[in-house]
């Protein structure tokens, strides 16, 4: 599990962590991830914008060989808007 921008938070099966983490997971098992929206870090504020698996905010995934990680993408505040247009 990781963030685009390093550093920012993920709640996995409950918990809260600081990406990037590695877990071990034994393939068909599930679990519940979640990309906290709104983060900040530094002085920049970030927006959630997409999983790379293209999954909402807070969705179950099932672990399979095919897919070994999971990228929350973030958007800086300040370009939002503009991002969310296209």
């Amino acid at each position: 599990m990781t963030t685009h921008v390093g550093g920012l938070k993920i709640v996995v099966d409950g918990v809260a962590y600081t990406a990037p983490q590695q877990f071990n997971w034994k393939p068909g098992s599930r679990h519940s991830i979640e990309a906290p929206d709104e983060q900040v870090q530094g002085e920049t504020r970030y927006d959630f914008g997409r999983w790379n698996d293209d999954g909402p905010e807070t969705h179950d995934i099932t672990v399979s060989a095919d897919r070994t990680i999971y990228t929350a993408n973030f958007i800086p505040r300040g370009k939002s808007q503009v991002a969310k247009r296209n």
